[in-house]
């Protein structure tokens, strides 16, 4: 023996070395296995997914070996899908760390435009469907539910298979600059209606001026559901 290696000789053969496992080194097959159960049976998103080792560890590395349980841990910010480092590490009495590279991959239902969709347009259930995606390339947010999507319009064009997110819409216009509006102005239990001009374009829930075409006078008012602009007094 000479390095940690047997020399083997044959009749006629070369000399040839045969590679022989240091006891006092910990197996790095084990590390890397440490480390993607960890990731399999830690992380939320895998109900469904899966985790592979992304790259091997350099078999040049040697760690000692370590007589307790090893430790894993996912370092701090670190993402849950995608490309993942997980910590794995020797409490002692020679303590190491060392960081493994995962692949976590998670599916998830998105929805997609089925057409192409004008800038401005009102989603109907007819605009999109659902695909599988994985997680881990889903940049942008994603949306699941068909009652975050129908009823809103969209803030650009949209091609036919595009991914739609929070980002991509918004809550339609129900109050045009310009157009005639039903003001409805409440105070102490009872209210009064009165007819006015938009001053501003206005979704529910946004805060909008007014003008009182009788009296004239500019109030502030929020834009209820049915497009009445709602003043308090």
């Amino acid at each position: 023996a000479r390095d940690g290696q047997c020399v083997a000789r044959r009749p006629g053969d070369r000399l040839r070395r045969l590679d022989v496992r240091d006891e006092r080194l910990h197996d790095l097959d084990a590390v890397a296995l440490a480390a993607t159960e960890y990731a399999r049976g830690t992380l939320s998103t895998l109900e469904d997914g899966d985790v592979r080792l992304a790259t091997r560890l350099d078999p040049r590395l040697r760690l000692a070996r370590c007589n307790a349980p090893l430790e894993t841990f996912l370092p701090r910010g670190s993402t849950q899908v995608g490309r993942v480092s997980v910590g794995v590490r020797c409490a002692g009495p020679k303590r190491w760390t060392v960081y493994v590279q995962v692949d976590v991959s998670a599916p998830v239902e998105v929805a997609v435009t089925t057409r192409f969709i004008p800038r401005g347009t009102t989603l109907s259930p007819s605009d999109f469907r659902f695909e599988t995606r994985d997680l881990a390339r889903v940049r942008n947010g994603f949306l699941d539910d068909p009652a975050r999507i129908v009823g809103k319009a969209t803030k650009r064009a949209l091609r036919a298979g595009s991914m739609l997110s929070p980002q991509l819409l918004t809550a339609p216009k129900l109050v045009k600059r310009g157009t005639r509006v039903v003001i409805v102005a409440r105070a102490h239990g009872f209210e009064i209606r009165a007819a006015g001009q938009a001053l501003m374009d206005g979704s529910e829930g946004d805060i909008i001026q007014v003008r009182n075409l009788k009296t004239k006078r500019r109030v502030d008012g929020v834009v209820d559901k049915r497009g009445v602009v709602v003043v308090t007094l």
